[in-house]
């Protein structure tokens, strides 16, 4: 039969299939995200400081 691990490897192979965990696919988008959103706040901040400085 295996050992545990192996008994819990063959269930979740069951209950959710082969494929990669949803953890896992969350982690990657939070990974993909983050840097995106960063970019798009910094970007904004700096327009943002570039309109002030200009006198009307």
């Amino acid at each position: 039969m295996g050992g545990s691990r192996q008994l819990a490897q063959d269930y979740l192979a069951a209950e959710l299939g082969p494929g990669p965990r949803h953890s896992c696919v969350a982690a990657a988008y939070f990974a993909a995200a983050v840097p995106l959103v960063q970019v798009t706040l910094i970007s904004a901040a700096r327009r943002g400081r570039r309109r002030r400085r200009r006198p009307g």
